[in-house]
Formats: C-alpha cells, structure tokens, sequence
C-alpha cells in the first residue's frame, strides 16, 4: 500500500467519501497519524516484529581497539536466540560472538564475547594488528526503524497496512464532532487487526529462526 492508496483509504473508512484530499488541514492530519502510528507500530510493547529484522555492517573494519559503534540505522540489537555478532574475517572465514549482558562479559565460560554497551558493543578483549579478525567487517542482527512514506511510490512499512488505515481513521473520526459514535468500533477493529498482526509475527519467530546473511554478495 502506498501513500496515496493509504490516503484514500482512511478516508473512505472514516467518512465514507471515495475521493481523498491532496492538500489542507485533513491531508496533513491523517499524513501525520500516518507517521505516529507508524512508530507505535513499530514501538509495540513485547515484539519484535520480524520484517524489520536485518543485519547490519559496522562503519568501516575492525581495528586495535574492543569498542565499536553500533549504526544508527539499528533500532535494537537482537539478542533472540541464535543471534550472534559475526566478523566476516578478510580470508572469507567468519568468527561469531556470543551477545551477552555487560556484567557477564568477562565470564571465563564465554570464549568469544560481546556486549552492547549504549552504542557500543564491546568485545570481551581488544583486537591487536596479529588478530585474525584484524580489517574484517562486522555484522549486527538487529531491527531497523519503521519509517511512514514521504514520497507517493515508498509502500507502507507495517505488516498489515489495514491496521494502519483503521487505527488513523478511528484518530481522524474521534476528533470529529459529526463522526465521534464510529471511534469505538473502529478502535476495536484496529485492536483486532493489532492482535492477529502479533500472533503472525509469532508464528514466524517461533520457526528455526535466523536466516542468511549477505555481505559483498557472499552468503553466510
């Protein structure tokens, strides 16, 4: 679903009017839901939705230090289980690392450790020049933002996009002294849309969970 699709639906939904503005005060309001329930969408409480998960490649390689900045572009490191940080080493091999909690990163039990410190992580032990992983690249699991089109082509970035146009447009009718009795059960519908997204998502987790990686056209 694309931004004008999602404009003429949310109208059609809340007022029962095919034809949606393309400028004003209601084209700004229900653009500007459209990015604040975006972000809830993507900031709903216990999940982690799974079409936003991706790895990531640290700026630049590894160098004779134990501290290196997580991208910007990572919402939130994934710890699930069987996530690890790997370096794609520059003979091709890779060595993973173990996620753990900062106050278990020196834990003898743990050989190849990491933790996310801030906007950090930091290896259990700094990397020296004879290191193999030395010039290697770093790869991240983690969950990317979830960003509400600006432009007319860019597909909206929720798993079910219907959710969405429910959600803005019991907002929209709420703030509508003529359509205020439909709130309720558009709310409703959302929650249900909301709920059926979740239990998706959860099936989807619970499969054997981590997919390949790419990096320069290598698959891992």
């Amino acid at each position: 679903m694309t931004r004008p699709e999602f404009l003429s639906a949310v109208y059609l939904k809340s007022t029962g009017k095919p034809t949606a503005p393309t400028s004003g005060r209601k084209y700004d309001q229900i653009l500007a839901l459209g990015t604040f329930y975006t972000r809830q969408w993507q900031d709903e409480n216990d999940v982690d939705w799974d079409s936003l998960f991706d790895f990531f490649n640290v700026s630049g390689t590894v160098t004779a230090t134990d501290e290196f900045t997580i991208p910007a572009t990572v919402r939130k490191v994934s710890q699930q289980e069987g996530d690890v940080v790997r370096i794609v080493r520059t003979d091709g091999d890779v060595t993973e690392y173990q996620l753990v909690a900062p106050d278990r990163l020196y834990e003898n039990r743990y050989e190849y450790a990491v933790a996310k410190i801030g906007s950090q992580l930091k290896f259990a032990s700094a990397f020296t020049a004879t290191s193999r992983e030395f010039g290697g690249t770093i790869v991240v699991p983690g969950y990317g933002f979830a960003v509400f089109p600006t432009d007319d082509s860019t597909a909206i970035p929720v798993d079910n996009p219907d959710w969405l146009v429910v959600r803005v447009a019991a907002e929209f009718v709420r703030t509508d002294i003529t359509r205020q009795n439909q709130y309720p059960n558009l709310l409703n519908e959302a929650n249900q849309l909301m709920l059926k997204m979740r239990e998706n998502n959860s099936g989807r987790s619970d499969e054997i969970y981590r997919p390949t990686f790419l990096l320069d056209d290598q698959e891992w």
